[in-house]
């Protein structure tokens, strides 16, 4: 039913990923991001969910939609958010189209050219650390952790 009528589009400056890298215990983040930083538009679904023993507790959640990567993403990670395109936004937001072959053409891998990424520091791997300077490209040490 979400998928049906309960669809919104999740903004976002980028994300990260992690790549194993052969001969290594810990994976190399890498940041994700729009190739021109505007910000990305992912495909999400959007739900309401109420307590069972209290009917007035409401919780809303929404989830983003994942898919494919791209031939960018695809050295990194076998999966990446579905960005939907500006002409894609109207089809997505309305509630009243539910053609989910027309829906379903939308959840594709967006063209390479529209992500480009770069490694950043494993810092990003501990939820305490919250920094702008998390998002500032690295230099690797090990050549093997430079995706193909």
């Amino acid at each position: 039913q979400a998928f049906k009528r309960r669809r919104c589009i999740i903004p976002a400056d980028g994300f990260y990923e992690w790549r194993k890298v052969e001969g290594q215990k810990a994976k190399q983040p890498y940041f994700i991001h729009g190739s021109d930083d505007r910000p990305l538009a992912f495909a999400g679904l959007w739900e309401v969910w109420h307590a069972k023993d209290d009917p007035d507790v409401e919780l809303h959640s929404c989830t983003i939609v994942t898919g494919e990567p791209n031939a960018t993403v695809a050295p990194v990670h076998d999966r990446m958010p579905v960005i939907l395109p500006d002409r894609a936004w109207d089809t997505w937001l309305d509630p009243e189209e539910q053609d989910l072959e027309l829906l379903g053409k939308l959840l594709v891998p967006a063209r390479p050219e529209v992500v480009t990424l770069h490694p950043v520091s494993t810092e990003v791997n501990n939820v305490r650390n919250k920094s702008p300077h998390l998002i500032d490209p690295v230099e690797l040490d090990d050549p093997q952790a430079e995706p193909d």
